[in-house]
C-alpha cells in the first residue's frame, strides 16, 4: 500500500517537474492559453483511500470512497467524496458532499454543498451560500467571510470583515474589525474581538450571550489588509510552482522517513511533545555550533573529512527539521493512530502556508527550523540510547 502511495506522489513530482517543458493536449482553451482539465467524471466510482489529483483546473463528479488532495488554479467539487478534501488553489468551489473534512487554501472558496465534519479554510474570501450544510464547526481565515448556510458546529472567524446571516449550532468567537449580523442570523453565544460593536440586524437572534473578549486581532483594517495581501502574493503563479515543489519534494522525504525509519522518526516528534521550549534552545545551540565547528575542522586541513561530513550531516537534519515540526504538528491536530500519512500532509500544507506571509512568515519559518531541529536531535540521542541498550549496536 505504501509503496503505491509512494509511487503515486513520485509521479506527481515528476509530472509538475515537467509540466513547463511538455507540450500537453490541451481539453479546453481560454483566453488563448492552454488549460489542463483533470476530472473524476460523474460515471467515474474511485476507490482509492488515498487520490492526489493536480491541474491548472481539477474537477470532482463522481464519487471517491476516500481522502482528494487537490492543487490547481481551480478546484470544483460537484460529486462525493467518501473521506476527507486537502486543497489548495486559486479558487475552490464546492457544490457537491463531502462526508469526512475540509482543509483548503485559496484566493477564494465558495461553499454550497454539504460537508459532514469539520471545516478549516485560509482565503482571500470565503463564502457559505445559503444552500450549504456543515454538520460540524467551521474555522475561517482570511480578508472577507460570508456564511449564509446552517453551521451545526462551533464557528471561529478571524478576517477583517465577517458578515453572518445564517443559524449557527454552537457557540461562535469572532475575531474582525466589522462583524454583521443580517437578517436571518440565530446565534446562541457570540464572542467577539473587536474595537468596533457587532452591526446586529433587527432580525437577527443571539439566544445566549454577546460577549466582548480581550485584544483586537485587526486594527483599522492594517492586519487584514496585510493578511489579503501576503495571500495574494502566495499564490503568484511563479512562486506558487517553487513552492509546489518543494512542497512535494516534503511530502516524498517524509513519507519516506514513517516508512523506513518509524521508530527515529517517532523518536524526534515525542522529543517535542515532550518539550517544544527545550527544543528550540537546543535548536539554537546546534544551528550556532555545528557550523563553526566545520569550519574548525576543515581549517585543520587533517579534520576535513569530518568537518565536511559533519557539515553534510547538518545540511540534512535541517532540511528534515520542517517535516519533524510538520508532522508533530499534524499529529496534534489528528489523533487519529491510522492517519500517519494525513497528519503529515496537514502539517506540511499550515507551514507551507503560514510559512510565507510575509514577514511573520519567515519568523514561524525560523521557529519552526530551531523546534525541528533541536527535536530531532534530542530524538537521535534518545534513539541511540534505546538500541544501544538493545545491544542493537
Amino acid at each position: 500500500m505504501f509503496r503505491k502511495l509512494y509511487l503515486i506522489i513520485l509521479v506527481i513530482f515528476v509530472f509538475i517537474t515537467l509540466l513547463p517543458l511538455a507540450k500537453v493536449n490541451a481539453q479546453t482553451v481560454h483566453e488563448s492559453r492552454f488549460v489542463r482539465v483533470v476530472t473524476i467524471s460523474p460515471e467515474e466510482e474511485e476507490k482509492k483511500s488515498f487520490y492526489p489529483v493536480w491541474g491548472e483546473i481539477v474537477e470532482v463528479k463522481g464519487v471517491v470512497n476516500g481522502d482528494v488532495y487537490a492543487v490547481g488554479e481551480e478546484i470544483l467539487v460537484q460529486g462525493i467524496v467518501n473521506g476527507d478534501v486537502i486543497a489548495a488553489a486559486g479558487n475552490i468551489v464546492i457544490e457537491g458532499e463531502i462526508r469526512g473534512n475540509l482543509r483548503a487554501v485559496a484566493e477564494n472558496i465558495r461553499i454550497s454543498g454539504i460537508v459532514e465534519k469539520n471545516v478549516t479554510v485560509a482565503a482571500g474570501f470565503t463564502e457559505m451560500t445559503s444552500d450549504s450544510l456543515l454538520n460540524s464547526g467551521i474555522i475561517a481565515f482570511g480578508n472577507g467571510v460570508r456564511l449564509s448556510g446552517l453551521v451545526k458546529g462551533d464557528l471561529k472567524i478571524f478576517s477583517q470583515q465577517a458578515l453572518i446571516e445564517s443559524e449557527i449550532g454552537s457557540d461562535a468567537e469572532v475575531w474582525s474589525e466589522r462583524i454583521i449580523l443580517e437578517n436571518g442570523a440565530k446565534l446562541h453565544d457570540l464572542t467577539y474581538h473587536s474595537e468596533n460593536q457587532p452591526d446586529i440586524s433587527s432580525q437577527a437572534t443571539i439566544s445566549g450571550k454577546l460577549i466582548k473578549g480581550e485584544g483586537a486581532l485587526f486594527s483599522a483594517g492594517v492586519g487584514a489588509r496585510y493578511f489579503s495581501n501576503s495571500l495574494n502574493n502566495y499564490f503568484n503563479r511563479g512562486r506558487l510552482f517553487f513552492k509546489l515543489l518543494s512542497f512535494v519534494w516534503a511530502i516524498i522525504w517524509g513519507l519516506f522517513m514513517l516508512r523506513y525509519f518509524p521508530k527515529m522518526f517517532q523518536s524526534f516528534t515525542e522529543s517535542l511533545s515532550e518539550s517544544v521550549v527545550k527544543s528550540v534552545f537546543v535548536g539554537l545551540g546546534i544551528m550556532i555550533l555545528v557550523p563553526i565547528l566545520s569550519i574548525i575542522l576543515i581549517v585543520t586541513i587533517i579534520g576535513i573529512p569530518f568537518g565536511l561530513f559533519l557539515f553534510f550531516v547538518f545540511i540534512i537534519f535541517s532540511y528534515f527539521a520542517k517535516i519533524t515540526f510538520s508532522y508533530w504538528l499534524g499529529r496534534k491536530l489528528i489523533k487519529e493512530d491510522k492517519k500517519l500519512y494525513l497528519s503529515l500532509v496537514v502539517g506540511l500544507l499550515i507551514y507551507y502556508f503560514l510559512g510565507y506571509v510575509g514577514f511573520l512568515g519567515l519568523v514561524f519559518m525560523f521557529i519552526v527550523y530551531l523546534t525541528g531541529l533541536g527535536g530531532e536531535f534530542r530524538g537521535l540521542l534518545k534513539y541511540y540510547s534505546v538500541i544501544r541498550k538493545k545491544n542493537i549496536l
